[in-house]
């Protein structure tokens, strides 16, 4: 389920560091695709799988003062953008190149939280 939220940052155009801030944060959140930066309107438009709008909401509140959730939306998939299976039933190849999927909840994004520490599900773990 890939979702675009909207958030509202008064500060990005009066501040070029806040909103390099802005972009960073919206940026570094888990699963993010796609960020891009509506300079009219002082809004941020971040799309990915499964983001979550209250923890973004949060991060740029605490980092760059003032953020409003405007919007959540789900996104609808491109069908001209997914592999399309020949009659063999096996993914089709592009130009020669194997389309390539990743498993099934192999979701290695190792990130530091600034509350609770190292994740422990990060292959990069060390048990201290």
């Amino acid at each position: 389920m890939t979702r675009k939220v909207v958030v509202r940052v008064p500060n990005m155009n009066k501040n070029p560091k806040c909103r390099t801030r802005a972009l960073t944060i919206a940026v570094s959140v888990a699963r993010v695709e796609s960020v891009t930066i509506m300079e009219e309107k002082n809004e941020i438009a971040v799309t990915g799988e499964g983001i979550d709008a209250v923890t973004l909401a949060c991060l740029l509140r605490k980092k760059v003062g003032f953020a409003d959730v405007l919007s959540v939306a789900d996104v609808k998939p491109d069908k001209k953008n997914e592999p399309s299976r020949d009659g063999s039933g096996a993914l089709a190849t592009t130009n020669n190149v194997p389309a390539i999927g990743w498993r099934d909840g192999a979701n290695y994004n190792c990130y530091y939280n600034y509350v609770y520490g190292h994740p422990h599900n990060c292959p990069y773990h060390h048990p201290y």
